[in-house]
């Protein structure tokens, strides 16, 4: 079995998630927004599925975060 060590990987797998280009393209569309706005742009998705593809973009550093 052979081992894949491309840093694309990473990336790769996250982007092929459901809501994840659709969240890049409308922070990219409308700049900062706050939780309540991505979910209000992003009909159908749940709080939960928005807060946790929004933690694995900070993980990913994709993102960031400002209170």
């Amino acid at each position: 079995m052979s081992q894949c060590f491309c840093p694309v990987k990473g990336v790769r797998d996250l982007v092929g998630k459901k809501w994840v280009l659709l969240i890049i393209n409308t922070l990219g569309n409308f700049g900062v927004q706050r939780f309540k706005d991505l979910q209000t742009r992003l009909k159908g998705i749940s709080p939960k599925s928005l807060s946790d593809t929004l933690s694995r973009l900070l993980e990913f550093g994709l993102i960031h975060r400002e209170s």
